[in-house]
């Protein structure tokens, strides 16, 4: 059976091997060692959110205050207040921020669950053409792609439905870009294996570079019985995410798949996302905790003073006093006042936020002015709605200008005015700025 495929991110880069990839075409039994086509880009299993959402938790300066609050709570003769009262707060701070990000990574879940299930036409040994799922692609298998379909793996083209064995796809969900880009078969394999019948028979082998995060360059060399020795390169090659256009069809060899793709190999494992406001408010709790520790040695070493003087030892206090000596009863008085001074850590401010930035990216998903024809916006997380209202920049382009002139509104007619006006500034060759309005505003040369 093939590898269970996972993300790019939990891959060991110094396992990944150097030497060219060997597969053999129309056969699954040779490239059994290969990944599966089976994607997985959430971040956590059900085994693995309790221990991996904790860590992720307590980076946060005001969880670590919690925690340490309550187990300062759970300390007997210490606390002055009933410990669930300490522990309740931090159980709902996590809580509130565990079940975001439980939501949002079943969010992740359902989306592999489809790109996963995604149908796709596979010409099987015996000629025949039938559907499977997109996780049941193997290396070696030979793909039927028809018009509008998505590739589900990285693929060698062998022919096509147009004469010349050219094919058109778009790559938009790649590189962003809607114009269609060209690609080739080779024509002694187009000419070879026209329909499902011929290229049932399709035997031999591909030698070609290994899997990498290079999306515009592959090399590789195809030795099938009675066709000479093909070089293949990247104009013969199909991109997983890409879309078939312009062609009735296109059949194709799996040569990557999974995590084996130039697409899942671009994703690598990136820092946490912190937003400048949680940086700001991590600031504000060491100032917050910085006053209560002075506020707390001052006040445990004031008792230790009242302790020893003449109204410490008056016979209503003497008997709350113990025989304990002058340091313990400083650590005591010490853990004491943590608790009591807890609440001007503002645990409210931390619930609130978390509620906040969950509402915010339901908005965001319901906002119908930003429902494109493409579909709906998707907010894939929350952690940095505050960071939207950050942008100082906007870069645009002649497609751009374009666009304005064919859907101008009074805020499109501010922009363009700009634009023309950058035509006529000797400024600068590439930027202008408006002392009026201090927009800046980059155009295409």
């Amino acid at each position: 059976m093939p590898k269970k495929g996972f993300p790019l991110c939990w891959q060991d880069a110094d396992a990944e091997s150097d030497e060219p990839r060997v597969l053999q075409c129309n056969a699954r039994e040779p490239n059994s060692h290969f990944s599966s086509n089976y994607i997985r880009t959430t971040n956590y299993t059900v085994l693995t959110f309790l221990p991996l959402n904790l860590i992720e938790q307590f980076k946060k300066m005001s969880n670590v205050f919690f925690l340490v609050n309550m187990v300062i709570a759970l300390v007997p003769g210490v606390s002055p207040v009933f410990p669930a009262t300490t522990i309740l707060p931090l159980v709902i701070v996590v809580g509130v921020a565990a079940a975001r990000d439980a939501y949002e990574d079943f969010g992740r879940y359902q989306s592999d669950r489809r790109a996963n299930a995604l149908q796709v036409q596979m010409v099987t040994p015996s000629g025949h053409v039938k559907a499977i799922e997109s996780k049941d692609v193997h290396v070696g298998d030979v793909l039927y792609l028809e018009r509008g379909a998505e590739v589900p793996a990285d693929c060698l083209i062998v022919s096509s439905a147009l004469e010349d064995g050219a094919s058109f796809v778009e790559t938009a969900s790649l590189d962003g870009e809607t114009n269609l880009k060209p690609k080739q078969s080779r024509d002694t394999l187009h000419r070879k294996f026209r329909t499902p019948d011929t290229i049932a028979n399709f035997s031999g082998s591909i030698t070609c570079d290994p899997p990498g995060p290079s999306m515009h360059k592959w090399l590789g060399k195809i030795a099938c019985p009675e066709i000479p020795e093909q070089s293949v390169e990247m104009d013969n090659f199909l991109l997983r995410g890409c879309i078939v256009r312009n062609v009735d069809w296109v059949m194709a060899v799996t040569v990557y798949t999974g995590i084996d793709t130039r697409l899942f190999r671009n994703l690598i494992q990136k820092p946490p996302k912190t937003s400048r406001l949680d940086e700001k408010l991590n600031r504000l709790i060491l100032m917050i905790l910085a006053i209560q520790q002075s506020i707390m040695l001052v006040v445990a070493g004031l008792g230790l003073v009242f302790r020893d003087s003449e109204a410490g030892g008056a016979f209503y206090i003497k008997p709350f006093h113990d025989e304990a000596s002058h340091g313990l009863q400083f650590v005591l008085s010490y853990l004491t006042f943590f608790i009591l001074l807890s609440p001007m850590m503002p645990i409210s401010l931390f619930v609130s936020l978390e509620f906040c930035k969950t509402a915010q990216a339901k908005l965001m998903d319901w906002d119908e002015e930003m429902v494109s024809k493409q579909g709906g916006t998707k907010a894939r997380t929350s952690s940095l709605n505050e960071e939207l209202s950050q942008v100082q920049y906007i870069f645009t382009d002649t497609v751009s200008y374009t666009h304005l002139r064919a859907h101008e509104t009074p805020e499109h007619l501010v922009c363009r005015l700009l634009l023309e006006k950058k035509k006529k500034s000797t400024i600068s060759d590439n930027y202008s700025q408006t002392n009026d309005t201090n927009i800046y505003v980059e155009t295409s040369k």
